[in-house]
Parts: structure tokens; sequence; C-alpha cells
């Protein structure tokens, strides 16, 4: 884990490096970049451990090809905090709009520096000038992210389930002798209640007379069912 520590901590510290010579536009785009990928690698890293089907969703033709849908699954999952995941939105569309104007410009771009300033307000980072505020923020994300990232495990893919097992025999063979009397012509209803006794017999416990009584009840409820069925003609289950 401490080893895991450093290898994360010396390659932020390459990559904030790397922002410091860049435009302002070219600050925002990278800084989104890495974000995005670093997001998309730990969320590779809950996922059930099937590399095929994650890398498939992550893709560029894929359901979480986005910055937006991969924050969004993140902060779903739990994985991201309120806070965490507003701030990357907000340095999601500070890299937007600088990808969307055509012309020069800069973090004092009047929207921007106001996106900038929601960052300090979230208490990310608080200096003098909107790109620290930037970037500062940025870094505070990305050491989240490392940190989490360094204690996430896969999640285990669900097994089938077994609905004679989970259910019990004995409910399913209820069900199925129901279903027969429903279905059973008038000259046929007598074999269908003592299937129907049968199965209430191996359902419930009890004293023989308990389970004879349960059984009629519901044979009463069905014929009931059934008459009112004729009588209005509604012929749906």
């Amino acid at each position: 884990m401490e080893q895991e520590f450093e290898q994360d901590f010396d390659a932020a510290l390459a990559f904030r490096q790397t922002l410091s010579p860049e435009t302002d536009r070219g600050c925002a785009l990278m800084a989104a970049a890495y974000l995005d990928s670093r997001l998309g690698e730990w969320l590779a890293l809950y996922f059930v451990d099937d590399p095929k089907v994650a890398n498939k969703s992550l893709s560029q033709d894929g359901p979480l090809s986005t910055f937006s849908s991969t924050i969004e699954l993140a902060y779903l999952l739990g994985l991201l905090s309120p806070r965490e995941s507003q701030a990357l939105n907000l340095i999601r569309k500070i890299r937007n709009e600088f990808a969307h104007i055509p012309e020069p410009t800069s973090f004092g771009h009047q929207k921007i520096a106001s996106w900038c300033k929601s960052l300090e307000t979230l208490g990310f980072y608080k200096r003098g000038n909107h790109r620290a505020m930037f970037t500062g923020a940025v870094m505070m994300v990305l050491a989240a992210i490392n940190f989490r990232r360094r204690h996430t495990v896969h999640c285990r893919a669900k097994q089938d389930i077994n609905v004679q097992k989970t259910v019990g025999q004995q409910p399913l063979d209820f069900l199925k002798a129901i279903v027969e009397f429903a279905a059973s012509p008038p000259g046929e209803k007598d074999v269908a209640i003592a299937n129907i006794h049968t199965a209430v017999s191996a359902l419930i416990s009890g004293p023989t007379e308990g389970r004879e009584e349960v059984s009629r009840k519901i044979v009463g409820a069905l014929m009931e069912r059934l008459k009112n069925m004729d009588d209005s003609g509604d012929q749906s289950t």
C-alpha cells in the first residue's frame, strides 16, 4: 500500500508539472482528460472482474464514453462524495467551455471565472487567481480518487439463482396445482381439487384437518373467482 501511495504521488506530481507550461486552454483540456482517465480506471477496478465488458463500456462507443457519464455513475455507486462530484462537473464544464470557444480565451473569461469561484466555494482550494483555483481543485479531487482507488476491489459477479432450491419444491407444486385447477374443464375439477389438497398438505404443517380446511378455502375462493369471471365474461387471469 505504501508503494502504491508513492507511485500515485509521483505520478500526480509529474502530471501537475506538465500543466504549468500549458496555456489556459491546454491546462483545462489536459486536466479534465487526466481526471476522466483516472476515473474510468477506477470504475474498471470496481466493476466485476471482466475486462472485456468493462473496456467495452468505457470505450469511445460505450455507454460510459463521456466524462459526465463516468462522474454520474461513480457518484451513484457511492465512490464519489457529492462535493467531489460537483467539483468534477465544474471541471468538466470549464473544459467544455474552453473547447467550444474558437477565439483565444483564459480562466478570466466571465463564465469560466464564475465556475472557478464555485470550486473555491466548495472548499477545495483558495488562491488569488482563477487558474490556481482550478488546478488546486483538480489536484485535490485527484488525491481523493487515488486514495479510494487504492482501497478498491472488484465487485463479485452474482451467481445464477436456482429457483426450485431457493423457493422450495412445495410452493412450486402448490402453484402448479392451482394453475391446473383454474385451467381444467368442469368435469375434471374433482381431480384438480385433489391435487390442491395434496399440494397444501405438502406445503403446510399441522393436523390433517387443518390442511383440508385451508385447501377447501383456497378451492372455494378459486371457484368463486371462476364463477365471477364466467358471469362477467372476463377471461383475464
